[in-house]
């Protein structure tokens, strides 16, 4: 619509706007041109934005996305009360994206939304009294949040004694705050929804939605002809939570409003000509003098020889010349008898003949300098010098420099010349508010821009994303102000409470159902560091953990966990049957034994950014296996391991649980010594890696490798797990262990395009490997092969897998090898185990 309007010359001074239209019309009077909105609104993820996930995993460490991945369900504590969310999402990314676009603005720095380029009212809904409320100053990028806050999907925005919300609530299309300015003309925009059907009223969000949507219905059918233009746009029946092609949408709405426009520019001056005509009179025989000056021949000329001219189009004629910004005077006088002489007098504003800049630092002075290039050597006009002002804004901007802003400008008539101050935007101070508990310093060294800095556009984003990534405050703020030569920066901060408890659940055909309850504090003594404990397990393995870790020791990103830990699994052993088919094989418990594994660890590490991390472990803990039916006396065993371990994880996987791109790797070595303090000395080696590519956005492959080896005095407790639905197809959990093993995988995923109320996938994979009791050479006729298909639904309780898989190997039977397949087994999985 904008695109338009600006195509069509159409003038514009004020701009309203309620949710989506509040974003839009925000960047317009911020300076953004149409072609960069496009842009921001075609490339922009909005799903993810909207989504419930809360995090972006890329800003994350390796830690947190664990703990971000296993969560089913996380409350915050307020003492032994929980702290019920308001919303599905916390708002955080969208917050973050809205303050990067309007730092990064042309305009970012005024008093209020009336000297931004247009005048800008965001219109919202005090949540407490159930009043429209528009807001007109603050932070734009809070207002444009604020207008958008769609019930029950983002939280509310506190702002002083309001709660706001999604101003569609009580007027939806705002034509009512828009009179409240006294326009002479409205165009109002209509892109709202219609009611979903009742097959689209499956979900609670849907739901609310509806019921939202039901009375702000009844507003919009009193203010449609309230408009003096209304521009319907038709999106077929499209959903506001439907962000598919958008370049399709932007395109609809241009081409629906240029039909409507086409008139519209006469209309707005037809009004201005008859506010002119009050005490119209006409002229007869209209002429200049002989030696008429420029400007009396244009009029004379635009007036195309009328028999009469009326004093209201003289007028009109006379600001449309005005409306150049060059004249100081600019006035007629009419010398009427039997004919009507019409003389102009004007008076050009003084000749810009030189500019001059004051602390312009960062770009060439040459550069500056270009973007005036349409003023100089012309008559002083304000627009034209704000014009060449947004180009050298932009240039700072396209340099990433922020905070880079025009403090004054000054036209000296005597000298001819202008003289822009320019502030780069050089930090002098950031201060820090809101953080009731957390210390300052967790929160500078997280937004990584200093006193003695400019703040550049990546490290703005950066640091935003570093300090929501913390998970420590519901809501982050930025604004800046001038500080002497530089500006100072001030976030302002909504703490969450720092003790959280997170349940967890997962429902298996190997250990059924198995509870998990998660206790920390994650913001101990304002620290940013965790202390917690956490329990889990069922009736087959049970585990308690106690841990203190810091992803950040100080301002290094070296980071620390400790931990104390009892873990119990009940492990079944596997031998084979005997069968007089042998193109067929079969494999049935024989015995049962309980592996019990507890002590404690220490590790320090380093942070590879946010793809990994290497640590260095130290670790002593007390194995045990003990018999539970049929297990041989000498397997039975407990012993003291000590040892140290080098890992590596790194983990780029885009989310979590179907990533569609990245690689995952957890590899690493470990060595118990005697001398460590131990009763058992061996060397292991691990390695595990996985990697993502998506075609067609549906079809993803995902080569999978795990590779150990051990010598041979590691214990039973240590060794290799072989077998089970996602380690090997064919075969169950612990269906075979050993000192060695080679597994190499490759599924094929596909995601069904349609809706079946949860997004659904169809996996195949194919295993190969096999597990080695000792080290030996890796023979292809020695290795195993799996293969299944599982179908897998992304609930809201987390993934729901069901597979089924069969195995086979070569079997020596003279006088050649034969294929062996063993039984199909069936297997699923249903939640997330935190």
């Amino acid at each position: 619509v904008l695109k338009a309007i600006e195509e069509l010359e159409i003038p514009i001074d004020q701009i309203v706007g309620t949710s989506m239209g509040s974003v839009i019309g925000g960047l317009y009077s911020a300076g953004y041109t149409i072609d960069e909105i496009d842009s921001i609104v075609v490339s922009t993820n909005w799903e993810e934005l909207f989504s419930l996930t809360d995090q972006d995993r890329k800003n994350l460490f390796v830690d947190q996305k664990i703990t971000e991945d296993k969560s089913l369900l996380t409350l915050r504590l307020n003492g032994f009360k929980p702290s019920i969310p308001n919303s599905i999402n916390t708002g955080k990314k969208i917050s973050n994206l809205l303050t990067s676009l309007t730092l990064s603005a042309p305009i970012n720095q005024y008093d209020s939304f009336d000297n931004l380029l247009f005048k800008y009212r965001a219109v919202c809904t005090d949540l407490v009294s159930g009043k429209r409320t528009v807001l007109k100053d603050g932070l734009l990028s809070e207002a444009m949040r604020a207008s958008s806050s769609v019930s029950f999907v983002l939280p509310p925005v506190k702002r002083d004694t309001l709660i706001l919300v999604d101003g569609g609530l009580v007027d939806n299309l705002p034509i009512k705050s828009a009179e409240e300015l006294k326009p002479d003309f409205i165009i109002a925009s209509d892109a709202t929804s219609a009611l979903r059907k009742k097959n689209e009223l499956n979900f609670p969000w849907e739901i609310a939605d509806q019921l939202v949507t039901i009375p702000s219905r009844i507003i919009w059918e009193e203010n449609i002809s309230k408009a003096d233009v209304l521009i319907r746009q038709n999106f077929n029946k499209r959903k506001n939570d439907d962000f598919e092609n958008l370049d399709e949408i932007i395109k609809a709405g241009y081409d629906s409003a240029k039909y409507i426009l086409l008139t519209t520019k006469n209309k707005i001056q037809n009004i201005f000509k008859e506010r002119l005509s009050k005490n119209n009179k006409f002229y007869k025989n209209l002429s200049v003098p002989t030696n008429s000056n420029l400007l009396e021949k244009e009029i004379l000329k635009s007036f195309n020889g009328a028999d009469s001219v009326s004093k209201a189009e003289i007028l009109n004629a006379l600001y449309s010349f005005y409306q150049s910004g060059i004249y100081e005077n600019l006035s007629a006088i009419i010398i009427s008898d039997s004919s009507s002489v019409l003389k102009i007098n004007y008076e050009t504003n003084p000749l810009i003949n030189n500019i001059e800049f004051n602390g312009i630092t960062q770009i060439p002075i040459d550069t500056a300098i270009s973007q005036f290039n349409n003023v100089l050597n012309k008559p002083y006009s304000a627009d034209e010098v704000l014009k060449s002002v947004l180009k050298l804004l932009k240039k700072y901007r396209e340099l990433g420099l922020v905070l880079a802003t025009v403090d004054r400008i000054f036209f000296s008539e005597a000298l001819e010349k202008i003289i822009v101050s320019v502030n780069e935007g050089l930090i002098t101070e950031v201060e820090v508010k809101g953080n009731k508990t957390t210390l300052n310093n967790v929160i500078t060294r997280e937004f990584a821009t200093d006193a003695g800095d400019y703040l550049f556009k990546n490290n703005l984003d950066e640091g935003l994303a570093n300090i929501a990534s913390t998970d420590l405050f519901d809501n982050v703020k930025l604004s800046f102000s001038k500080n002497g030569d530089g500006k100072k920066i001030r976030i302002d901060l909504d703490e969450k409470l720092p003790n959280v408890l997170r349940f967890g659940l997962r429902i298996d055909n190997e250990n059924f159902t198995q509870f998990a309850v998660d206790l920390r504090n994650e913001n101990l003594f304002g620290t940013g560091s965790e202390l917690g404990f956490s329990v889990s397990g069922g009736i087959r393995n049970l585990s308690y953990v106690i841990e203190h870790k810091t992803n950040r020791i100080f301002n290094t990103y070296l980071t620390y966990k400790a931990q104390a830990f009892y873990h119990s699994n009940d492990v079944n052993v596997y031998g084979d049957d005997i069968i007089n088919n042998i193109r067929k094989f079969s494999r049935s418990k024989i015995a049962e034994y309980k592996q019990i594994l507890y002590g404690g660890f220490i590790g320090v590490g380093a942070h590879l950014k946010k793809l990994g991390t290497l640590t260095a472990e130290g670790k002593y803990e007390i194995d045990e296996i003990k018999n539970i039916s049929s297990l041989q006396e000498e397997q039975s065993y407990k012993l003291n391991i000590s040892s140290l371990r080098l890992r590596l994880q790194i983990d780029s996987q885009n989310k979590y649980p179907y990533p569609t791109k990245g690689i995952y790797i957890n590899t690493f070595y470990e060595t118990a010594q005697k001398i460590l303090g131990g009763d058992i000395s061996f060397a292991k080696f691990s390695f595990d890696y996985s990697s993502y590519f998506t075609f067609a956005n549906l079809h993803t492959l995902t080569p999978h490798i795990i590779f150990g080896f051990a010598d041979e005095t590691l214990p039973l407790s240590q060794q290799f797990n072989f077998g089970g639905q996602y380690n090997f197809l064919g075969y169950r959990d612990y269906e075979f262990r050993g000192r060695q093993i080679f597994i190499a995988s490759l599924q094929y995923r596909y995601k069904v395009p349609f809706d079946l109320y949860f997004d659904t996938y169809f996996k195949i994979r194919y295993d190969l490997g096999s597990s080695w009791l000792n080290q030996q050479e890796i023979r292809f006729n020695d290795l195993r092969h799996g293969i299944g298909l599982t179908i897998s639904l992304d609930t809201p309780i987390g993934p729901a897998d069901f597979s089924v898989g069969r195995s086979s190997y070569l079997k020596d039977s003279a006088p050649e090898r034969i294929i062996s397949r063993g039984p199909l087994f069936f297997y699923f999985t249903m939640g997330y185990y935190y």
